[in-house]
């Protein structure tokens, strides 16, 4: 067999297997992408609750919305919408009206731990983030 022929014969049998007809094996291929399309907000709700030290204000316990809105300086509308987008994330948990830390970002998101690593998140909002910017014309030139 004529080994183009048999490479065109596996991708029409991989093009048909790649596009799912079980509609929660479709569901899952685009909840995957859409993951990947919006992870740029993921890292700015992080990146913007480290610089604020919303980590550190909860590491003794839960808070109230109006106390950390209070110590941040920070309206408690907007704060409560980046704290459940904290809980989304799985790096903190609401517990009626008080926001609490997880155990990720208990040990990884408190400057006080040992495995703190915010360290690096202002280098990739400072430095990375505006290099990825402008991928498209780096691309083309």
């Amino acid at each position: 067999m004529d080994i183009d022929k048999r490479r065109r014969e596996e991708m029409m049998t991989l093009n048909e297997v790649d596009f799912p007809s079980d509609p929660s094996l479709q569901q899952a291929f685009t909840e995957q992408v859409m993951r990947i399309a919006t992870g740029f907000t993921a890292s700015q709700i992080l990146f913007h609750s480290d610089a604020l030290r919303l980590f550190d204000l909860l590491k003794d316990g839960p808070r109230s919305l109006v106390l950390i809105a209070e110590t941040c300086g920070i309206q408690p509308r907007p704060l409560e919408r980046l704290l459940i987008g904290c809980c989304s994330l799985g790096l903190m948990k609401r517990i009626g009206d008080t926001f609490d830390l997880t155990e990720v970002s208990r040990n990884c998101l408190v400057r006080s731990e040992p495995g703190y690593v915010g360290g690096l998140f202002s280098f990739f909002k400072r430095s990375l983030y505006p290099l990825w910017q402008h991928l498209e014309t780096a691309l083309r030139e």
